[in-house]
């Protein structure tokens, strides 16, 4: 599936940014408090990384033992993981054209990712990574808060890019997962990077 003109602009915008993008996202310890309730509710398996970025999360999920593949729309972040992650999985592929066996993934960790399409696709794109898991499957998956879907330009590290962003309110975005057969097991707002961030911990129905 061909992805949207924003959608490749922001892809775009990584590219050109990725070795900056790659050094201010290599901080220990983001987002740990959420890969730790996850390998709570589900401590074996494979694991798909949706957006995988610059490799920083796989240290975890790799060090928690999971069978670990990443997976990213962007050539720049690729790049950078691989670097970072010496003969780590990744691979480049759209969350609309996931390319797995069906009922393949026992988790699924979509951190700072689906918020990137805008909201006529967020549908589509979730369909695509209920196809690949198993019921039953535990995921992670983290938005921005807020209401609307605009481009931004830089963020918190002072990066200059343009990116496109989907914001969320807590009950929109509860009632989207639940029509695309995930449960909700857990769902809160969190600070990070100076901005509210929703989380959600999902089940595969």
């Amino acid at each position: 599936m061909k992805l949207t003109p924003h959608e490749q602009s922001t892809i775009d915008s990584y590219n050109q940014n990725a070795t900056t993008f790659a050094k201010s996202r290599d901080e220990e310890k983001v987002w740990i408090l959420e890969k730790q309730k996850l390998h709570n509710y589900k401590p074996h398996g494979k694991i798909i990384d949706i957006g995988s970025g610059s490799g920083r999360d796989a240290k975890d999920f790799i060090r928690f033992g999971y069978e670990y593949t990443g997976i990213d729309y962007s050539d720049g972040l690729l790049s950078q993981s691989r670097i970072n992650n010496p003969g780590v999985t990744f691979l480049k592929q759209s969350v609309y054209d996931l390319d797995f066996p069906k009922n393949h993934f026992d988790l699924f960790w979509a951190c700072a990712i689906l918020l990137h399409m805008p909201k006529k696709q967020i549908d589509k794109a979730l369909q695509s990574i209920h196809q690949i898991i198993k019921i039953g499957a535990i995921g992670c998956i983290t938005l921005k808060k807020g209401e609307g879907e605009r481009f931004v330009e830089g963020d918190h590290t002072g990066i200059g890019y343009k990116r496109f962003f989907s914001f969320y309110l807590e009950d929109e975005f509860k009632t989207i997962l639940e029509k695309n057969s995930f449960e909700i097991l857990e769902s809160y707002t969190t600070d990070h990077s100076n901005k509210k961030w929703l989380v959600f911990f999902v089940k595969a129905r």
